[in-house]
C-alpha cells in the first residue's frame, strides 16, 4: 500500500517538474528528498534536498534508508541544518555536495522573565524530545523542594507517546502541575513562562529553541540539542545539561530558580550573543546562491 502512494506520488510530481519545466526543485525530510530525486531524474532540473534532523540517531525503516543509499548521491546539492549531519552524508554516502544550511532565525525581541514558578517546554510528544526525562525531572525538582502547589510545566506538542507521557505524570502524581496544550503560539506561551526546556536525546536545529533564545528566556537545554547552535555556551548565556540525566537537569533547574542574579546574567548574555549572530546571517541570501 505505502509502495503504490509513493508511486503514484512520483508519477504525478514527475509530470507536473515536465509540465512547468521548473530549473530548481526544494525537497525537505528523507522520505520526500528521495521521492523528489526520483521524479527529477533525466529532466534538466535542479535538485536541492534537505536533512532535518540528527542521521547518526534517527530511526528509519530499512527501505528507505537502501533507497537514500542510492538516490542521495544523485542530487545536485543536499543541505543540512547542523554540520554534524553533513559530515554523516559525507562519510556514509561519500556525498561532497553539501551545504551547511541553518534554519532561519527571528528577529530578537527580549521578553521579561516573569512567572518564575513556570516552564516550558515545546516539542512533538515524541521519544527524541526527551519529555519523560524532564518528567521525571521536573517531579523530583518540585517535591524535594515541597513545590506541588505552586510550580507548574506546560508542554506543548502533539505526538504518538502523549498517553504515554501522561500516565508517567500520573504515576509520579504531578499530573495536576502539567498543563498539555497543542497549535499555540509560541511567543504568547513564552510570554507566560519563564524557563524555557529542551531535553531532547538527539536534534537537528530545533526551532522552538532558537526562538527561546531570540526571547533572552532562561533556557535548560540538553548537551544534545544544544550543538547546532553554536552561541549557546554552558553557563554564560544557558545551562547545559548531559542528555538523559535526570539529576543533572533538577540541579538546572535549582540554579535558575533559587539564584536570580545567575538567571539575569544568562538572560542579558543570550540576548547579546544571539543578536551577534542573528546580525550576521542572511538566510535569504544563503538560500539563492545555491540556486544560482
Amino acid at each position: 500500500f505505502g509502495i503504490k502512494n509513493n508511486l503514484s506520488r512520483v508519477i504525478i510530481l514527475r509530470k507536473i517538474i515536465k509540465k512547468e519545466k521548473y530549473k530548481t526543485c526544494f525537497a525537505f525530510i528523507t522520505e520526500t528528498n528521495i521521492i523528489t530525486i526520483i521524479s527529477s531524474l533525466f529532466i534538466k532540473t535542479k535538485v536541492i534536498i534537505s536533512e532535518r534532523n540528527n542521521p547518526y540517531k534517527q530511526k528509519q525503516k530499512f527501505r528507505w534508508f537502501l533507497m537514500r543509499l542510492i538516490a542521495y548521491p544523485l542530487a545536485d546539492i543536499i543541505t543540512a541544518n547542523s554540520e554534524n549531519a553533513l559530515k554523516y552524508y559525507e562519510k556514509n554516502l561519500f556525498i561532497k555536495k553539501t551545504v551547511f544550511m541553518p534554519n532561519p532565525l527571528p528577529e530578537p525581541r527580549a521578553m521579561l522573565n516573569t512567572n518564575l514558578n513556570q516552564f516550558l517546554s515545546v516539542g512533538r510528544l515524541n521519544k527524541q524530545k526527551g519529555h519523560d526525562i524532564l518528567i521525571m525531572a521536573f517531579a523530583k525538582f518540585i517535591k524535594k523542594h515541597k513545590l506541588q502547589s505552586s510550580f507548574f510545566l506546560t508542554i506543548a506538542g502533539i505526538g504518538e507517546e502523549k498517553n504515554k507521557l501522561q500516565e508517567l505524570a500520573a504515576s509520579l502524581e504531578i499530573a495536576k502541575n502539567i498543563f498539555w496544550v497543542q497549535n499555540k503560539n509560541i511567543y504568547n506561551l513564552l510570554e507566560s513562562n519563564s524557563i524555557f526546556i529542551l531535553a531532547s536525546r538527539f536534534e537537528g536545529t530545533s526551532n522552538a529553541l532558537i526562538e527561546a533564545a531570540s526571547t533572552a528566556k532562561s533556557i535548560i537545554v540538553s548537551d544534545e540539542a544544544a550543538k547546532s547552535l553554536k552561541f549557546l555556551k554552558n553557563n554564560h548565556n544557558c545551562i547545559i545539561f548531559p542528555v538523559d540525566d535526570i539529576d543533572s537537569l533538577v540541579k538546572s533547574m535549582e540554579k535558575l530558580v533559587y539564584d536570580n542574579n545567575f538567571k539575569v546574567k544568562l538572560s542579558d548574555n543570550l540576548i547579546n550573543d544571539y543578536y551577534n549572530y542573528f546580525s550576521n546571517f542572511n538566510t535569504e541570501a544563503n538560500w539563492k546562491k545555491l540556486i544560482d
